[in-house]
């Protein structure tokens, strides 16, 4: 399944219907520097898509921030995930 984006803005992982697939196909395709949300809300809840960008962060293949969303007195948090180099 390869991903469906240009890679101009950052590929929205959360909406994929599997969602860690979606990320091994982003880590596979992308260019280095594209960002990918892996994950919105208060806390990372998807274990195994944490799970696995820990991983690619160990190696090398991404650097892991977030964005920190605030709307009235609604806090939640983008995970986002930066790619480095090619998998």
């Amino acid at each position: 399944m390869m991903l469906e984006t240009d890679f101009e803005t950052d590929t929205d992982i959360t909406r994929a219907r599997a969602p860690l697939e979606a990320f091994k196909d982003f880590i596979e395709f992308a260019p280095a520097g594209a960002k990918a949300v892996y994950w919105r809300g208060t806390y990372l809840a998807n274990y195994s898509v944490a799970e696995f960008a820990r991983k690619l962060q160990a190696t090398g293949l991404c650097e892991l921030v977030q964005r920190r969303i605030t709307q009235g007195r609604k806090t939640e948090f983008e995970y986002v995930a930066i790619k480095r180099r090619a998998a």
